[in-house]
């Protein structure tokens, strides 16, 4: 990973380097899910 905000967010949380990857996965994941999903949602309404 060669983004400057996921090795702060690893070293403040005191999180190894395999677990900041599960945890920054998992978030990216979850924004992308709930950021299309929102998408969609507003497409269908407009």
């Amino acid at each position: 990973m060669n983004g400057s905000g996921f090795w702060i967010a690893t070293e403040l949380s005191g999180l190894n380097v395999m677990g900041g990857f599960k945890t920054f996965t998992l978030g990216q994941t979850l924004c992308s899910i709930f950021g299309l999903t929102g998408s969609v949602i507003i497409a269908l309404i407009m």
